[in-house]
C-alpha cells in the first residue's frame, strides 16, 4: 500500500493540471486524498515546494540563507492568505495548463493548499521518514543520510 501510496504522490506532483482537470470535469472523484493519507502514514502532509543551498553555503553565508528563508516564507503567506489570486488567474493558462473558469478556481484552491506552513522538528522527521521510504523503495535516488537536510 505505501509504495502504491509513494507512486501516485510522485504521480500527483507531475501531473497537478491533468488531475484539477479531471475533477472540475465531474466525471472523476477523489479514492484517496495523498496529503491526508500520508500523514496519517508519517505524520505530516509532503512537502511540496523548497529552497535548497549547499552545505557550504549554510555555514559560511547564514546570513543569506535567513534572508532567503525570510522570502520564501514570505512567498507562502502571500499565497495562503490569497493575495497571488490575480497573477495566479493571469498565468494559470501558461503555467498551469488550466483554461476554464472552474479549472482556475480548483486549481487556485490546490495551489493554496500545496504550501507547508508549519515547520519543526516533528515536521522535519515525518519528511525524512517519506524520503527514506521513497530511497528504500527505489523511487528517490539514495542520498546517504538525511541529517543535516534541513536548515532549523
Amino acid at each position: 500500500m505505501l509504495s502504491v501510496v509513494l507512486l501516485w504522490w510522485v504521480l500527483y506532483l507531475i501531473f497537478p493540471r491533468l488531475v484539477t482537470r479531471l475533477l472540475v470535469s465531474g466525471k472523476y472523484r477523489v479514492l484517496v486524498d495523498f496529503d491526508v493519507e500520508l500523514q496519517r502514514i508519517f505524520g505530516a502532509q509532503p512537502l511540496k515546494t523548497g529552497v535548497a543551498v549547499l552545505k557550504e553555503t549554510a555555514d559560511k553565508q547564514p546570513e543569506l540563507v535567513k534572508a532567503i528563508r525570510a522570502a520564501y516564507i514570505d512567498g507562502i503567506k502571500v499565497i495562503k492568505a490569497g493575495q497571488d489570486k490575480d497573477f495566479f488567474e493571469a498565468n494559470a493558462k501558461e503555467l498551469f495548463g488550466l483554461k476554464t473558469p472552474e479549472e482556475i478556481t480548483a486549481g487556485l484552491k490546490r495551489n493554496r493548499e500545496n504550501y507547508a506552513d508549519v515547520w519543526g522538528e516533528k515536521f522535519f522527521e515525518s519528511q525524512n521518514k517519506m524520503l527514506q521510504q521513497g530511497m528504500a523503495l527505489g523511487l528517490l535516488p539514495s542520498v546517504g543520510s538525511l541529517t543535516e537536510l534541513w536548515i532549523k
